[in-house]
Parts: C-alpha cells; structure tokens; sequence
C-alpha cells in the first residue's frame, strides 16, 4: 500500500472505501470473499427476524449480497422470490458458482446503484446487513430513497462504529418510514453470540455494549 493509499484509509475517504469493496477477491488478506458464502450464527440471528415476520410470497432483495449467505438462508428455508446487487463482480460470480439453484431462480447482479435502479424496480422487502455502515455520509441519502421502494426494510449494521457512522432512524424517517422494532448486539464476542442464539431470554433488546450491532426493522408510514 503506498502512502497516498495510506492517507486515504486514514481518513476514511469515501472512494477508498467504495473501491476497496469493488476490487475484494476470494482470498483477500482482508475480508477474503470465501467468508461470505455459507451463513453463520449472525446471519441466523439477523435473519430469523425475516424468517418470524415476512410471508414467503414475499419479493425480497438484498442491498449488499455479496457471495450470497444471506439470501441463501432464506432460501433454505423456503423463500423463492429473491433478488440482490452488490458492488462486487466476484461476490456475484461466487454466489452464481456456489448457490446456482438460487441464482438462477432469482435475480442477483453487479454493477454501480445508478445503474440498477431500474433493474430492481420492485420489492416489499429490502434487507441489508453490514452494508450502510460503508457508504459515505453524501451518498447513503440516495441509497437509503431507493431501499424506500420496500415497504419493510430490515437493516442488521453497526451502530456506533464502521467507516461511515449514520442515524438510521433520521434517514429512514425523511422518506415516510418509523422503526418498529430495534435490537441491539454486541460487535464481535463468539462466545455471546451463541448465548444470544441459544438463550430466548438473552437481555438483548435493551442492552447497550461498547460497540453495538444494531438491527432496526423500518416500515412506510400509513
């Protein structure tokens, strides 16, 4: 990495970040593709939420797929009518190569926002999950209007920490949304993650941790 690189991560420029999850590959040092292809204990945690609350006749697509762990839990557990786009060719070339049944039901595409606006035009569920918290401070209003073409949204980011820390419940609200359930997690600590699987009980909802995970569920104003 040379010091201009250097200066840009520092400072958290928005075209590093944005390049820096365009260009990951399947053994990066950093984020290597290979980790998002089959889903784990998080992904259940975010996702039974989905699994508990939106019929499966549902259209849901997914802002961020990656290789796919995400859309293909729900595939496993009976949804069909799935879609998503993300940035990177080579996360969608994997979840092609190592979720094909689904991809080839659905509707999964690279490429920039703008130039998939019209492509996904229709959902009632949009869902992302470690995503927003990427996307620069001048950028996640026209990401946040587009995911508003749902009328749930169900988000799984990180609350106070990431590349780009945002208020979702502002940004949600100035395009006719409230939150209708929100949860807090703690960032990282295996160990607890399985508590939280595990235990039905976990004081979860309330708990506020050093570093928070954050899944807030958002839904159109009547």
């Amino acid at each position: 990495m040379n010091f201009k690189n250097i200066l840009l991560k520092i400072f958290k420029n928005d075209v590093y970040v944005k390049n820096y999850w365009k260009n990951l590959n399947l053994d990066s040092n950093s984020h290597p593709l290979k980790n998002y292809i089959k889903y784990g204990i998080k992904e259940k945690i975010f996702l039974d939420y989905v699994i508990q609350n939106i019929d499966h006749e549902k259209i849901i697509f997914e802002f961020g797929c990656n290789a796919g762990r995400c859309v293909r839990y729900l595939f496993d557990n009976g949804y069909k009518n799935l879609c998503g786009f993300d940035i990177n060719e080579n996360a969608i070339r994997l979840l092609f190569e190592n979720h094909s049944k689904m991809a080839w039901k659905g509707l999964f595409i690279a490429g920039e926002l703008e130039n998939i606006k019209n492509i996904f035009s229709k959902f009632d569920v949009a869902i992302c999950k470690g995503v927003l918290f990427n996307i620069s401070h001048h950028e996640i209003e026209s990401v946040i209007e587009y995911l508003c073409k749902a009328d749930t949204i169900i988000i799984f980011e990180g609350a106070d920490y990431g590349d780009f820390i945002h208020d979702y419940h502002k940004l949600f609200s100035n395009f006719g949304f409230s939150c209708i359930h929100q949860e807090y997690f703690p960032y990282g600590a295996k160990d607890t993650w399985n508590d939280i699987l595990s235990a039905k009980s976990y004081a979860r909802k309330t708990a506020v941790y050093e570093k928070n995970k954050f899944l807030g569920v958002f839904k159109r104003n009547d």
